[in-house]
């Protein structure tokens, strides 16, 4: 990286701390991850080797799940999230579900939806 975009973000506007460079721990491992479980994934399906299969769920298994967005409504709403493997299941929930409106699809959805009590009576006349 030339000396000037150490100190600088934009042109002609030094930055008001030093700019860092390089990629955290926590990003490395990020990106690893998502390079390695699909490929691996991938490869056990084409190859029908089950192994690899294997192999990219006990990835998932070692790494503290991901702290973004959605990984902080499911913790809200009190879904524990211990591992790589539990975030991409919120994950996948978020996107095919919540996204798209489908609530009235979802076990999850369901459940929050279900009134919390007795149904209040209605007096039909």
């Amino acid at each position: 990286m030339p000396d000037y975009w150490k100190s600088h973000f934009d042109l002609g506007r030094q930055a008001e701390k030093p700019v860092a460079t390089g990629l955290s721990k926590d990003s490395l491992e990020r990106l690893s991850l998502n390079i390695r479980v699909p490929l691996w994934l991938a490869y056990a399906r084409y190859m029908q080797l089950d192994q690899y299969r294997e192999r990219a769920i006990d990835l998932l298994l070692q790494y503290p799940a991901e702290r973004n967005k959605v990984t902080r409504i499911y913790k809200e709403a009190g879904f524990p999230l211990s591992s790589a493997f539990d975030a991409q299941g919120v994950m996948g929930l978020y996107q095919h579900f919540c996204s798209a409106k489908g609530c009235l699809q979802c076990k999850v959805g369901q459940a929050a939806l279900r009134p919390k009590g007795p149904l209040p009576k209605v007096r039909l006349m």
